[in-house]
């Protein structure tokens, strides 16, 4: 019976068109006609309604208003697969027919605040959207369409990544998605009242303008996503969990344009740099490293008693929080057998408009948010004859982010800490404005262990034995041969 399932799920494999798995793109693209007010809807169109093939990747142009054709969408979209590493099955593109057109206005509330219509559920199964296009446009209709895009992407898991440039506009006020810096300049506006202006990361390279800058951040999320779905795992393609990998896998190191990163309280990102650079490689690290059980707390308190915690002795790694709620706390503890250095730690989760009723029927009211607030703290921790307590907040700048109107958490210290116990302890605090609203959440770590004296010995005579060896090699050639 085993084998015949077997054979079965092979047959079934190998005439399955493609991979079993797939990751479906949604690319969009300035245009300058759209209809709607406020921001400027296109994608990739090849032709209107026809579709093209490259590297193996289909490319389908769905129904839209114009047949035009766009240059600079087909040459962001052919980027995005190099950046994918074989992992896009599938982009699509559409102007006016798809997943913006669904962000319509029913009717205008208090202060002006529009409340729009309920979208649809997304279509063609996207996961990810690649946002190549600006908005130097604000105001309320622009923040009625954002906070509409938020709660597609609370309520469909979607990972949508927005370039950074002009002012104002989608990329700033979005909160849930991702905001990806380009080398072009730009005098940042906020919509709504967060703690930090936008972004939340360079891309992988910092001499690319945004159109490239944010494919590059997509096209890695869709190689997380690709890999997840190889490994069979489903948590690590939540999008909170996809944008902590991609957060904390980042450099603060100056290169290029990425000139400077100097972090700001209370949630410890630069105001234009966001978390800094990002580096794919360590993102595929963190990721590999796996799901890392989270254990809960009683209580935040220096001295509580952690019941039965699952310790990880991992450098590196990731968790999925599908629930929390107010005055509830959760950590990851960990034991490090060796001092580390280069501690980074990001804390993701979402915010949405409200349901109302009326209208015509259900509504979004964007003039407002659910807006769960949660802190990420680093704690040590004391263990006793087998029995482990809470200790205190580690108390250096870098190790504590308490953002109150900000949906992210995010930790950062280049020095050295000691061996021993500590947790990653995630506190939902009091949030009025949305009691008993809980809230999914996704978290992620990495750390540089300090090498060994031994091995910095040998470090350092592998050094010597190499300046020695070229030293007499130099010699060697500049030595005469004493022939005439």
């Amino acid at each position: 019976m085993i084998r015949k399932t077997l054979a079965l799920f092979l047959v079934v494999w190998l005439m399955a068109p493609g991979s079993l798995w797939a990751v479906v793109v949604w690319q969009t693209e300035a245009d300058g006609n759209s209809i709607l007010s406020g921001i400027q809807y296109a994608a990739v169109e090849f032709g209107g309604n026809s579709s093209a093939t490259a590297y193996g990747v289909t490319f389908y142009a769905l129904g839209s208003t114009t047949d035009s054709y766009s240059g600079h969408a087909h040459g962001v979209a052919i980027y995005l697969l190099n950046q994918s590493g074989g992992y896009v099955d599938t982009i699509y593109a559409d102007t006016y027919q798809g997943l913006y057109n669904k962000v319509v206005y029913a009717g205008t509330g208090p202060s002006g605040y529009y409340y729009t219509a309920i979208p649809s559920a997304t279509p063609y199964s996207i996961k990810i959207v690649n946002n190549s296009w600006i908005s130097a446009t604000t105001g309320v209709s622009v923040a009625a369409q954002v906070r509409t895009l938020d709660y597609l992407i609370a309520r469909d898991d979607l990972i949508m990544c927005s370039g950074a440039v002009s002012s104002g506009g989608m990329a700033w006020g979005m909160r849930n998605g991702l905001s990806v810096r380009g080398t072009q300049a730009f005098t940042a506006t906020t919509i709504g009242n967060i703690d930090r202006l936008r972004p939340d990361l360079w891309g992988i390279s910092t001499n690319v303008a945004s159109s490239y800058a944010t494919p590059q951040v997509a096209g890695v999320a869709a190689q997380i996503v690709g890999r997840s779905q190889d490994y069979g795992w489903a948590d690590s393609q939540r999008h909170e969990v996809v944008k902590s990998i991609l957060m904390t896998s980042t450099n603060k190191t100056p290169s290029g344009s990425f000139t400077s990163w100097n972090p700001t309280l209370p949630n410890n990102l630069d105001p234009i740099n966001g978390a800094g650079q990002l580096v794919s490689s360590t993102a595929y690290q963190v990721l590999d490293a796996g799901q890392k059980a989270l254990t809960a707390l009683s209580s935040a308190a220096p001295g509580t008693p952690i019941a039965s915690p699952a310790i990880t002795t991992s450098a590196q790694g990731w968790s999925y929080i599908s629930s929390i709620s107010e005055y509830s706390q959760t950590a990851l503890v960990m034991y490090q057998a060796a001092p580390f250095e280069k501690l980074s730690a990001t804390l993701a989760w979402d915010v949405v408009p409200p349901t109302v009723t009326g209208m015509g029927g259900p509504r979004l009211d964007t003039s407002t948010d659910l807006f769960p607030d949660l802190n990420l703290t680093l704690y040590t921790v004391n263990e006793v004859g087998g029995n482990y307590f809470l200790g205190a907040p580690v108390g250096l700048t870098g190790l504590t982010s308490n953002a109150v109107l900000d949906n992210v958490e995010h930790l950062y210290f280049p020095g050295t800490l000691p061996a021993g116990y500590y947790a990653f302890v995630i506190e939902y605090v009091d949030s009025p404005s949305v009691s008993g609203y809980a809230t999914d959440a996704g978290f992620s770590f990495t750390l540089t262990p300090v090498p060994e004296p031994s091995s910095l010995a040998l470090l350092a005579a592998l050094a010597v034995g190499l300046c020695i060896a070229r030293r007499r090699a130099f010699g060697a050639v500049q030595r005469p041969t004493g022939e005439h």
